[in-house]
């Protein structure tokens, strides 16, 4: 089964990400608004029948690592962020 990533935030982390992107635009104005709509794409991704991976992200080491591979902190990095802590998760 394909396993799909999902940053996943808690409040006060999503507030840190939020400050600190460089697309804080893109972001919902509430992380409450923020959870309905990743909740909503777990459904979708689970009736493709796709399995999802909620990784737990922290603004520290979201920018720790975009400052590593020389990217900012926008939303298709933190995808990749995403994707790259959940198979570091599956390697043990």
């Amino acid at each position: 089964m394909k396993e799909i990533a999902i940053a996943w935030y808690t409040k006060e982390e999503w507030g840190k990400v939020k400050e600190c992107a460089a697309d804080p635009e893109v972001f919902d104005d509430a992380w409450e608004d923020w959870l309905r709509k990743a909740q909503q794409t777990e459904r979708k991704i689970l009736r493709k029948r796709a399995l999802v991976v909620r990784v737990p992200v922290t603004a520290a080491a979201l920018q720790a690592w975009c400052w590593k591979e020389g990217l900012q902190n926008s939303g298709g990095n933190r995808a990749a962020y995403a994707l790259h802590r959940m198979e570091r998760m599956q390697q043990g």
